[in-house]
């Protein structure tokens, strides 16, 4: 008997528990990732014919500025917005001449990301149906922006490497 009753329970807990509230108009349809290439996102800014700035641009100032939150992918951990451009690149050290010429100096001189070698943005969103009107609208919940891997020798194109992970 007391196996029907845990039975019993555990069919009635399953089929009591359903994986969307039915009180919500909003039905989830899928998740869904998407590659871009960031030459060919052109047409997010045609109706703003003044912006002449690429889409890895625009998003790269909108983090400096602190409109959106970028985070490292290996570690998720955030990144400041006046680090953006140099997070996780190469920095050079170089000898130098003081101002007054007498002495050498170290200074290190630390590279920046050029916006134009973000060739890929990753775009995860999820797909809702609208039960009340019967229209699908989706819901950008975070992209990745990703730059070439090549080889040193040669520079062909290996794969591409995610730099930046931005929560929309």
């Amino acid at each position: 008997m007391k196996k029907y009753t845990t039975t019993l329970a555990f069919v009635f807990t399953v089929f009591s528990s359903f994986a969307q509230n039915n009180l919500s108009k909003e039905i989830l349809v899928r998740h869904d990732t998407t590659t871009l290439k960031a030459e060919e996102c052109e047409w997010i800014f045609k109706p703003q014919a003044r912006t002449v700035k690429s889409v890895p641009q625009v998003i790269l100032e909108s983090v400096q500025s602190g409109k959106l939150k970028a985070y490292d992918p290996q570690t998720n951990e955030l990144i400041p917005g006046n680090k953006i451009y140099t997070w996780r690149q190469a920095a050079d050290t170089l000898m130098d001449w003081d101002a007054r010429k007498e002495e050498n100096v170290i200074k290190v001189i630390q590279h920046k990301i050029n916006p134009e070698h973000i060739t890929r943005i990753r775009v995860y969103q999820d797909w809702y149906l609208n039960m009340a009107t019967g229209k699908i609208a989706s819901q950008i919940k975070m992209f990745e922006m990703m730059g070439e891997v090549r080889t040193p020798s040669s520079g062909d194109i290996m794969g591409y490497q995610i730099l930046y992970r931005v929560q929309y």
